[in-house]
């Protein structure tokens, strides 16, 4: 994540030493990147999908076939989001707001995936300990969301 950061950095100062506007950068740091992500993600999900069964059904002798594959189909929704959240605290870190980045951090690793943990198998069972992360990963986004709605008029994106 450093060397993203580091990255985006970079871009930034090269895109306002052509004469760029902070426009131009933030449409350089957030779109570009959000487009490419998504894209990513589709092709991964794809292929996650496909080769899921085979890998779970090797390895534990279809003993648990079907739970597990409920379990990781509620659970790899969390993989798309999770990109998406840490997409949002390095961009603004690349911004050098580190108060909305750690907020997004601490929040998405600390608060929401705890409370997830502790709440949704009262309620769920088992399939709530595989929604726990999917269902803070959520929240973290909502965050993430709010954040650059919030910040959106200050950097001009």
């Amino acid at each position: 994540m450093a060397r993203l950061v580091a990255m985006l950095r970079m871009l930034y100062k090269r895109v306002e030493q052509r004469g760029g506007s902070l426009r131009e950068a933030v449409d350089i740091l957030l779109w570009r990147p959000l487009r490419v992500g998504a894209a990513g993600s589709k092709g991964l999900g794809l292929a996650y999908h496909h080769r899921l069964h085979a890998v779970v059904s090797l390895h534990y002798f279809g003993l648990f076939t079907d739970k597990l594959m409920a379990g990781f189909h509620l659970y790899a929704v969390s993989y798309l989001l999770c990109g998406l959240n840490i997409f949002g605290s390095s961009f603004f870190t690349a911004l050098n707001n580190g108060l909305a980045s750690a907020a997004i951090s601490f929040l998405r690793t600390l608060v929401f995936q705890c409370a997830a943990v502790l709440i949704l198998p009262v309620f769920l069972k088992v399939d709530g300990i595989w929604l726990a992360i999917t269902v803070a990963e959520t929240l973290a986004l909502a965050v993430t969301a709010a954040l650059l709605a919030k910040y959106r008029r200050i950097y001009q994106y």
